[in-house]
């Protein structure tokens, strides 16, 4: 019996470790070669993932590193979709960071609004609907890109990635960060699964 026991025991444990694993694997096997690379420069579309507002005319620090990461990467006439939390028109990512892009040089006509952009799956719906077919660079922190360039790969999205590390230098948020993407991973690899069960 207690062999049996320690058998089934082994076999249980190795089954919870596979798929503790597994999403994690999924997260940083699906962006290899996608992040900062040459092809990412070739993308038809930048899409800016929102992020935290300070008052209503003004980016966080680390919003406004990716819509730095953004305009430092975009091609003469390269759309930028800017997504986030738009649904308060007092209180709105997305028209802080269409603001923005368009003090830094871009032209009202080559930024889109995604003000729906609450979690990455909506974004990379938002994406998948509008443009199909297309090579799309997401632009957001480095920990954060591997989980957002899987999930939107994962309903068709050819996505790419450039990522922001001045973020570094705020160490604690970034390793709240860091640390976040662990357990937002299983619910990303969820949504994926659930994307194709639709």
């Amino acid at each position: 019996m207690a062999k049996h026991t320690r058998r089934w025991l082994t076999i249980s444990s190795a089954v919870v470790l596979v798929a503790l694993a597994a999403p994690q694997a999924w997260r940083f096997g699906a962006a290899a070669s996608r992040i900062d690379v040459p092809a990412a420069h070739e993308a038809d579309v930048l899409v800016v993932l929102g992020a935290a507002i300070w008052g209503k005319d003004t980016p966080s620090p680390y919003l406004r590193y990716r819509l730095d990461e953004a305009l430092e990467h975009r091609r003469d006439g390269t759309p930028i979709v800017v997504s986030g939390d738009g649904r308060d028109p007092n209180w709105s990512e997305t028209t802080v960071m269409k603001k923005y892009l368009h003090e830094n040089g871009v032209a009202l006509d080559d930024i889109a609004e995604d003000p729906h952009g609450l979690d990455s799956m909506a974004t990379c719906r938002y994406v998948a609907e509008n443009y199909p077919g297309r090579k799309v660079a997401f632009v957001s922190q480095g920990y954060h890109l591997p989980r957002v360039i899987a999930l939107c790969r994962s309903i068709g999205v050819d996505g790419y990635g450039f990522a922001d590390q001045r973020g570094r230098q705020h160490s604690s948020t970034w390793t709240s960060g860091v640390l976040r993407e662990i357990p937002a991973t299983y619910k990303a690899a969820f949504e994926a699964i659930a994307a194709h069960v639709e």
